[in-house]
């Protein structure tokens, strides 16, 4: 906790000092607030996650949702998960190996790069297997809005984007004041939540400056981890996690330049399955710049240059018992141009160029029983070319949107995907027809993980087809109903090598779900109502390690059914009450080894987890807020399963909790 003790050091003089700076001069504009938006504005709001060049929700060639800071607030949404979990369809969480929870979507375990995360345009999947980290990590105090992309990106993103995007824009490129802000949530034995948040901003004339920041300490649970072996720990004391966060932006004219520091670390006790007798830490810490400049140079056409850096060190541990360890580095450098040509009234072409350039290396001061890369290099240097083109013709009958991606890595070859979009909006209702193909690239580390005999690893290739069809209730609701079919062809599958126990990967047949999903939004003067259900069947069953014996519609670790709802009611202009629950239906994954040796398949019943809020807004202080409540109100043990047959048990979360959080803005 000494590194957390030293994060909060620097969130408190921000929260001492912002206030005096923030009388130093008088801002020339207002910042947009999302929370006074109507359904209806927040329905013709441009969001360009889909398609970049910008559209409303019931217009892009996209299943998206939008999600805003007001309702992550009132929720009790502590982190990124949390709000996923409850108002987004189709996502779930499951446990990887060494502490990692990671993410799955529509049945399918995307944790290794089927899913692009952004925080204000820059990317954050960890470049040596391309994992996102969840727990306790992307704190949501400085969130403004949330746009994700529930289907296929790689058209646009390429390689991490084959399930989804998650695009998190902060507060840092709008603010037009400051605020700082503390959350705190105990459960019945330790705390799961202490978080100290700040943040600032200025506007004068064509310059913005902004800087937000947040520092997080909590526990991964209170229970008792049980291994796949039987073995118990106790978690509350060794399975601490440790985050902060601070982004900087600036803005002059039509220069951007940002950048983000990420620091990300835990405790864990589980390893590859069996308890640890003692904690072992483990760090994911990111350091990234963005900058670009939006050339105007015409009514009709812009060009963006941009430059992108990203230096990493991911799954960074030492584990001397094991005679493992990984001090691994990354350093990624990318740059392209964009533009973004408005032909006519009715048609728009966007075309890019992209390279990257992406370092693996190790310390200098690595341990001497440090996995090297092949042929006993302790560094790699690989690079990406990328091209890409979007149309779109706007008709009288229908939106078209044509679209392609070409990569070519010097590492695991090409890919090319198209991407075809039909979009149709008359009055109350939409309709959208979508068909494109995808894929998940085999990056950082994992080409030099194939096994021996096995000639090499290519990318992943998904086809996807998805319709939406979608209603406006007069101004103050709006539901849309989706169904897709999604099929990984040449899956990459996670083994470990018998000898040595290093993990390795190969392709290996197809993966493939269909379902579909449903949300409903109220928003009136009185009442937010989120309500939304997510179904998925497994379809191509060909990669084994993902199978549930006797149940064909499942894969291991996800529920085919999950609920959520989230109601809040305004008793007036200052308070407010709010409700959430989430029912995930019934899952399967393997928990033990028994006394043959054998794996034992485990049922886990239906689960309902439940949380009550009261939100107070100007009641004791003008500009503060203040919020209270129950999450887990039941007290469901939360279990996090391993969505793939890799003898780790289920890994527990977090218990019911009292939380409070407290914010004011100046």
């Amino acid at each position: 906790m000494n590194t957390y003790k030293k994060y909060l050091k620097v969130i408190a003089f921000l929260t001492a000092f912002l206030p005096i700076f923030s009388n130093m001069s008088q801002a020339q504009t207002d910042s947009l607030n999302l929370s006074d938006f109507t359904l209806a504005q927040l329905l013709n709001l441009e969001v360009f996650t889909a398609d970049i060049k910008g559209s409303s929700i019931r217009e892009t060639a996209g299943v998206m949702t939008l999600i805003q800071h007001d309702d992550i607030i009132h929720s009790g949404a502590r982190d990124l998960a949390d709000v996923l979990k409850l108002l987004v369809p189709g996502f779930e969480f499951g446990v990887d190996v060494e502490g990692v929870v990671g993410i799955g979507m529509r049945g399918i375990w995307a944790h290794e790069g089927k899913i692009l995360l952004l925080i204000d345009g820059m990317e954050c999947n960890e470049d040596l297997f391309s994992n996102t980290l969840f727990g306790n990590h992307y704190q949501v105090e400085n969130i403004d809005r949330i746009e994700i992309v529930r289907g296929p990106g790689s058209a646009i993103y390429g390689g991490y984007a084959g399930l989804g995007v998650i695009n998190i824009i902060t507060k840092t490129a709008s603010l037009n004041g400051g605020y700082s802000g503390a959350q705190y949530s105990q459960m019945s034995q330790t705390f799961s939540h202490r978080n100290l948040n700040a943040g600032f901003g200025r506007k004068r004339n064509n310059l913005h400056f902004g800087i937000t920041a947040v520092a997080s300490a909590g526990v991964r649970s209170q229970h008792t981890n049980i291994d796949y072996y039987g073995n118990g720990i106790l978690m509350k004391d060794v399975t601490d996690i440790s985050s902060y966060n601070m982004n900087v932006h600036l803005n002059y004219k039509g220069f951007t330049l940002r950048s983000m520091i990420d620091l990300y670390s835990f405790e864990m006790i589980d390893v590859w399955g069996e308890n640890s007798f003692l904690p072992i830490t483990e760090t994911f810490d990111q350091y990234s710049a963005l900058m670009q400049y939006e050339w105007k140079v015409s009514e009709k056409l812009k060009i963006v240059p941009q430059l992108q850096y990203k230096y990493q060190t991911p799954w960074n541990t030492d584990i001397p018992d094991l005679e493992y360890a990984c001090t691994k580095t990354v350093n990624k450098t990318w740059g392209g141009v964009s533009a973004f040509w408005k032909i006519n009234r009715k048609t728009d072409l966007v075309s890019g160029i992209e390279y990257n350039n992406s370092i693996l290396g190790m310390s200098n001061d690595k341990e001497p029983y440090e996995e090297l890369y092949k042929k006993n290099q302790t560094e790699i240097n690989y690079g990406n070319y990328a091209f890409y083109n979007q149309y779109t013709y706007n008709g009288i009958h229908a939106n078209i949107t044509l679209g392609m991606r070409y990569d070519y890595s010097t590492e695991y070859g090409s890919a090319f995907v198209p991407r075809i979009g039909f979009t149709r909006v008359k009055n109350s209702y939409h309709l959208k027809f979508m068909l494109s193909q995808s894929f998940r690239i085999p990056g950082g580390i994992i080409p030099q993980r194939v096994p021996d005999g096995v000639p090499g690893i290519v990318p992943e290739k998904a086809t996807n087809y998805e319709v939406e069809a979608g209603l406006k209730l007069g101004d103050i609701a709006y539901i849309t109903l989706n169904v897709f079919n999604v099929v990984f062809d040449k899956i990459i599958i996670y083994g470990r090598d018998a000898s040595s126990g290093v993990g390795t990967y190969m392709n290996k047949g197809k993966l493939g779900t269909h379902g579909g999903e449903v949300e409903l939004k109220q928003k009136n003067d009185n009442l937010t109502l989120i309500l939304n259900y997510a179904y998925y069947n497994a379809t191509k069953r060909e990669a084994q390690n993902f199978l549930v014996p006797g149940y064909d519609n499942y894969f291991l670790g996800f529920a085919p059914h999950k609920f959520n709802i989230f109601a809040d009611y305004k008793l007036n202009s200052k308070i407010s009450i709010s409700a959430k629950t989430s029912v995930i239906g019934k899952r399967f994954a393997y928990s033990a080894l028994n006394d043959l040796k054998v794996d034992v398949l485990t049922e886990y019943k239906s689960q309902y987890f439940v949380g009550v809020f009261i939100n107070l807004n100007n009641v004791l202080i003008d500009k503060m807020a203040f919020n209270i409540g129950v999450s887990n109100l039941l007290d469901e043990k939360e279990l996090f399963l391993q969505p793939y047959k890799g003898q780790h048990a289920p890994l527990p979360g977090l218990s019911r909790a009292l939380q409070l959080r407290l914010n004011y803005a100046f």
